[in-house]
């Protein structure tokens, strides 16, 4: 789609001295709405992220029933705004703890394999996809199996992976879905199913 909401988790720890000190855990859930305009290069769709996530500052501090009640969304039981949740962690002090005092963080994968695991977890979006670079760079996606499949879940990582690669590799080459597909999904798509 090339307009939609996604639910940004966000800092919202009280800057000031001795901020860092206070205890609690600070986040807050933000709907953020992303329209692509088409013929975007890659590089200026990640400044298109950058501008919407600098304009949430305006918002951070609003709980999302707020937002909600603000905008006319009903709260029918579910999350009002939207469906998808993403999470983006980066604890840089931890690489100036000693690790073994901590363990070990995040999957133990040693090569660019992708990790999908099916637990049970009560949540309020049908996907919550999460990228933790603290440690190793790993991802974490909690969905739900009776909408998702494991199969549906890896293909998703794909395309983020491949995303990643496009934009490090190529940004100012024009983005695209059927670039972030993976070369077999491609195939078929674009020349078995248009036979």
């Amino acid at each position: 789609e090339n307009d939609f909401v996604v639910g940004m988790v966000i800092h919202i720890r009280p800057e000031g001295e001795d901020g860092d000190k206070i205890i609690g855990p600070f986040l807050n859930e933000v709907p953020v709405r992303v329209r692509i305009p088409a013929q975007l290069k890659w590089i200026d769709f990640i400044y298109l992220i950058e501008r919407k996530l600098t304009q949430l500052t305006d918002y951070n501090k609003l709980s999302l029933l707020e937002i909600a009640r603000i905008i006319g969304e009903k709260n029918q039981g579910k999350n009002p705004i939207f469906e998808t949740i993403f999470t983006y962690t980066d604890f840089h002090v931890y690489n100036r703890v000693d690790r073994s005092l901590l363990g070990e963080m995040g999957p133990n994968t040693d090569d660019n394999s992708t990790l999908v695991e099916s637990e049970q977890f009560i949540t309020n979006t049908f996907l919550d996809f999460s990228v933790d670079i603290s440690g190793k760079p790993y991802l974490t996606i909690i969905f739900f199996d009776s909408l998702l499949t494991n199969e549906m879940v890896e293909r998703l990582c794909g395309y983020f992976m491949n995303f990643i690669r496009c934009f490090s590799d190529e940004p100012e080459s024009t983005a695209g879905k059927e670039v972030i597909m993976a070369s077999e999904e491609r195939q078929k798509i674009l020349y078995e199913f248009n036979r």
